[in-house]
């Protein structure tokens, strides 16, 4: 038994010794210990073959969970439809995620009918299902529900604006606040302004400002109303009243079985202009400390006075506010119903605080600390970057060691576009397991994609997806990834303290002056925590919030929480210490712990404080400077591993200690560079752990004593899964290399062909409205249009707009006179039979379709999306231009103007800059699917060969060196032999290979961003919705943005040998 062991049988013991009575009583005490210790000895078995025991069948309790959103009208069958295909990808549940476009009513019967229907459902298929608490987001205004119901949640105004003049302006009844400068002091003249009109002077005059005043990016996000003011007493119970009556209602005996919990989603406590204010902020400001924050408000925009003391007194009243008034409520309600409480908040403000006081903080409050990881930019810079962002990673990781929460979630991938591929998906959560992420939520997966909805944030994980028939092999892996980032417990013995207090001394929301140097604080710090984790330091982060209710000292530890640290870091430009800490700091130093500082704090609590000054010029405290590797580990480094090499690629690793071992991930996140190691742990033997097959495999180590030495390398977006033991363990079998190998010749040069129709966009069309005409207009303007000719001032409302109740739907719109939009497409004469071509359009049973003057009456199918038809109409076309019109009496809320596809079996290509279609292809052209005629097609492009094997025998594997794509199929004579998505592009196809004639096909499957855009601007790394309102002003050919899939260089066919 190991000492928890030994607690478990005291505690026992401890109950028998202490109990009197009689014999009776003291046998059923005997017995509840024997049930006790059976627990004890099955919880002290193996951590390895429990580990093992599930790697390659993972609980659903470990699987990923993607943002389910409801965005359109809800039905059953849609509901039955994407549930199945959840769990045939590998789901272990959802997120049900009402946004914007929704048009089923927010927490109406219906919604709950359906809501109830869904939990039925996934009871039925072994799928969690997880509450969200919003329409749309961010949390906090309940779809409109809540202003609705609580006006003064939003209308005593949120900020307070100040000016400065030397006179009393006519008007100065509106101003909240009064200030006179005199002799250095600020005097409160609010109340007897009357006496100093026409005197000169020097005025503070602050305005009380109002979300509804600056609400972004417009009312209609909230609803028609806005956001709400989380600081003001009684709004979030307000909040939880209306979110989760209903819900309780219909589900609560569901709460922590089938229905796990609750998302909330960037949540904030933003300014409506100027700093921050919530109607007590004063009363209560003062019984905190004791003084009038009225008489020193000049403080918090300038630097005058004792400004560093006010701000940091304002901006922990702010952090205790907002803690007391939103996370607590929430936190204790999902305790008492049973409920795991996740989300995130707006991590990536940080060092400013007008978003979050201190990310940390509030993260304490959740079941299940959440962050947001959106994007496909790689950046480990900027504070407020996503993805590469160790920081934020780092802050939450931290709060669940030190209290002790189980998993922390990230929503990831979102607005990464359509063009990230599988060895993105990969690298992405790669990085983010090994920053210690085990909860991955996939941002998003779309019930519709009908009009503006299919904007939203791409890429979307659903059936839309070129590449989401093969979406559950990555699936997997994700899910034995977060297994083995859940068991065991990471237990590093830094401690390195973020300097958000000092922060708060320099925050503002008015000027820049103070946010300089916050910012230059911020970076200083983000740099830091990025290379102690590039250089393999083992740390978490300190929150001096959770240190005061949390930390204490043992001996020569520094404990928080549940964790005990041997080292304390304090980073450069650290001015201020909260008093709590700086108590645990002195005890800390003074029974010989390591405390090491890269700067010399003067202010304890905002004051400056010679004490403070003192302790970090005692001797005992180690002065550091550099961040010099050596530095680092001399200083820093784990006693538990040793990195002796670490060349090339952007290495970092994660340490889980296990009862008889320990659990190393080690990841490479760069795309273009491998990364080798060496490293040195005690143990007997090392074991593989292979996520993607759920094998176990030995891994090669020298041996001295107890000491292992190892060493590998990883290719570019590669990782390892090494379990440590501290036993002799005989798992697995050795991984195959190949000792020789040789090129199998081809009998056929490669066939290249698509195995789906080829697809051309029309996203220019000519808008006829009130007998006027609007030619070659984009279909989005065009889009946008109508509908502010409908009166929507904001145009679509379904591209940035939340439903209140039905009031988008039910609005009269009888006399809105419709509208027709002709659309014009190019044949060539070298295309002569039509009879493949189709069209596809949207809510195509809202219009009268005519296509070159003759009414469309045949029949269509749906295709991609239930609300997509596609129709054959290979009969009413002809060489030259032709033109579809699709026209609508009146106008309705449901029909959006979007572009139209022409599919088949043709090519596309340019004639005088235009995109048309022709009958030249080329069945033997490797290279970019826009050089073979199919710039905008999104599937499988396929390449094959016929091969001829005299007799098989040894092993045979596929090479695909260049190719570019989401992923590649590799078919072996009719079978799917498997997928290659990851370097070195290689697959053993032995178990398909046969004697004599072999077919193999390589299928690179392309991306939706061709297909669905955007085509005329792209961000760098993010695609937004708005990136789809952006254009050039006409079709031209060369305007287009288009993404080069296809295989580059031919693949190959090797006979080899292994080792």
């Amino acid at each position: 038994m190991d000492n928890r062991d030994e607690a478990k049988w005291g505690s026992c013991y401890t109950i028998c010794a202490r109990t009197g009575g009689n014999m009776k009583q003291k046998i059923s005490l005997l017995f509840i210990c024997f049930i006790w210790g059976c627990f004890v000895c099955a919880d002290a078995q193996s951590a390895f073959d429990n580990l093992k025991s599930h790697f390659k069948h993972v609980p659903n309790k470990y699987r990923t969970a993607p943002f389910w959103v409801w965005n359109y009208k809800v039905t059953k069958p849609e509901i039955d439809r994407m549930l199945v295909d959840f769990k045939d990808k590998g789901f272990g549940g959802v997120f049900v995620h009402p946004r914007y476009g929704m048009i089923t009513e927010y927490l109406s019967d219906e919604w709950f009918e359906l809501y109830n229907y869904a939990v039925q459902q996934a009871e039925k298929l072994g799928l969690d299902i997880w509450l969200y608490d919003e329409n749309a987001y961010p949390s906090g205004f309940a779809g409109g529900l809540l202003p609705n119901q609580m006006p003064e949640s939003y209308t005593q105004g949120q900020g307070l604006l100040p000016i400065q003049t030397t006179m009393l302006p006519d008007d100065y009844g509106q101003y909240f606040v009064i200030l006179l400068k005199e002799n250095g002091r600020y005097l409160d003249i609010t109340t007897v302004v009357s006496n100093y009109l026409n005197k000169k002077g020097n005025y503070y005059l602050y305005k009380k400002t109002y979300y509804p005043d600056n609400t972004q990016p417009s009312r209609a996000w909230y609803a028609g109303f806005c956001y709400t003011d989380l600081l003001l007493s009684g709004v979030t119970d307000k909040f939880i009243e209306i979110t989760m009556s209903g819900y309780e209602k219909n589900f609560l005996s569901k709460f922590g079985k089938s229905v796990k919990g609750i998302f909330s989603d960037e949540i904030n406590i933003r300014s409506s202009g100027g700093f921050r204010w919530t109607p007590d902020l004063f009363e209560v400001f003062s019984k905190k400390y004791g003084y009038d924050l009225k008489e020193h408000l000049p403080s918090l925009h300038l630097a005058v006075g004792d400004w560093k003391k006010i701000r940091y007194d304002y901006s922990k009243l702010l952090l205790d506010l907002f803690v007391e008034r939103w996370a607590k409520p929430w936190y204790e309600y999902c305790e008492e119903h049973n409920l795991i409480w996740t989300g995130h908040y707006w991590e990536q403000t940080w060092p400013g605080i007008e978003q979050v006081p201190d990310n940390m903080a509030m993260n304490a409050w959740q079941q299940m600390p959440g962050i947001d990881m959106l994007s496909n930019t790689f950046d480990e810079q900027k504070t407020s970057a996503m993805f590469g962002n160790i920081r934020v990673v780092k802050e939450a990781k931290s709060v669940a060691n030190q209290l002790g929460r189980e998993r922390l979630l990230c929503e990831a991938y979102g607005g990464g576009g359509w063009n990230m591929n599988f060895k993105d998906f990969k690298r992405h959560s790669d990085w983010l397991n090994v920053m210690g992420v085990n909860f991955i939520n996939q941002h998003l997966s779309h019930m519709s994609f009908l009009g503006v909805r299919k904007y939203d944030w791409p890429p979307m994980f659903s059936s839309m997806a070129s590449w989401w028939n093969d979406y559950g092999e990555m699936n997997e892996y994700l899910v034995r990834m977060s297994y083995v980032m859940t068991l065991g417990q990471q237990k590093n013995n830094v401690l390195v303290l973020e300097p958000t207090t000092t922060t708060w001394m320099y925050a503002q929301h008015i000027g820049n002056d103070g946010n300089n140097t916050a910012r230059k604080i911020g970076d200083a710090f983000q740099h830091l925590v990025t290379e102690l984790s590039k250089k393999q330091i083992e740390y978490d982060l300190g929150c001096e919030h959770i240190i005061a209710q949390n930390g204490k000292v043992d001996a020569n530890n520094f404990l928080v929480g549940q964790c005990a640290y041997s080292t304390v870091v304090i980073p450069e430009y650290v001015e201020n210490i909260d008093s709590s800490c700086f108590a645990l700091l002195q005890k800390f130093v003074q029974q010989g712990g390591r405390l090491v500082s890269y700067s010399i704090p003067i202010y304890v609590d905002g004051v400056r404080s010679e004490e403070v000054i003192e302790l970090f010029k005692d001797k005992r405290v180690i002065r550091a400077e550099s961040l010099s590797e050596k530095q680092l580990q001399a200083q820093l480094g784990s006693p538990s591993i040793l990195f002796t090499s670490q060349i090339g690629g952007n290495l970092y690793h994660h340490r889980r200690e296990y009862q008889d071992g320990e659990l190393l991930l080690l990841t490479n996140s760069s795309l273009s560079e491998a990364a080798s190691f060496s490293i040195e742990m005690k143990g007997q033997s090392i074991i593989d752990l292979d996520a993607f097959s759920g094998e176990l495999y030995t891994f090669p180590y020298k041996k001295q004593g107890n000491l292992l030495s190892f060493s590998g390398s990883l290719e570019p977006a590669g990782s390892l899964i090494l379990y440590i033991s501290h036993q002799e363990v005989k798992e697995g079998r050795k991984r195959n290399a190949f000792v020789e190998r040789k090129v199998i010749e081809s009998e056929n040069q490669t066939e290249v062909k698509r195995l789906r129709d080829n697809a051309l966009i029309i996203d220019y069309l000519d808008l006829i409205r009130n007998d006027s005409i609007w030619d070659n207009q984009y279909f989005l303007d065009a889009n946008f249009d109508v509908f502010r000719k409908a009166g929507f001032k904001d145009g679509n409302p379904w591209f940035r707009a939340v439903q209140f109740k039905q009031d988008i739907i039910n609005r009269d719109m009888s006399k809105v006179p419709g509208f027709s939009v002709i659309y014009s497409f190019e044949i060539l004469n070298d295309l002569t039979d039509f009879s493949s071509l189709k069209m596809l359009c949207e809510r195509a049973s809202m219009y009268d379709i005519s296509i070159n003057g003759h009414l469309l009456d045949t029949k269509g199918v749906q295709y991609l999306d239930k609300d997509f038809t596609l129709f054959s109409i290979g009969t009413y076309l002809h060489t030259g231009i032709n033109k579809v019109e699709m026209s609508i009496d009146k106008f309705n809320v449901e029909a959006e103007i979007e572009p139209i596809y022409i599919l088949g079996d043709f090519a596309v290509v340019t004639n005088n800059n235009k995109w048309v279609i022709s009958g030249r292809q080329n069945n033997y052209l490797l290279g970019s699917t826009k050089d073979r005629g199919a710039p905008f097609y999104p599937w499988e492009m396929c390449y094959s060969k016929s091969y001829h094997i005299d007799m098989k025998q040894d092993c045979y594997y596929i090479s695909v060196p260049k190719w570019k794509g989401s992923l590649v199929q590799i078919w072996v004579n009719g079978q799917k032999a498997g997928l290659v998505f990851t370097d070195p592009y290689n697959l053993d196809i032995t178990d398909f290979i046969k004697s004599g004639k072999n077919r193999i096909e390589v299928r690179v499957i392309g991306g939706m961003d061709n297909f669905l855009g955007p085509h005329h601007s792209r961000s760098n790394g993010s695609t937004p919705p708005w990136d789809w309102q952006k254009h050039n002003g006409n079709d031209h050919a060369d305007g287009y943005i288009l993404t080069d899939y296809g295989l580059f260089d031919d693949f190959e066919l090797f006979h080899a040998k292994y080792k």
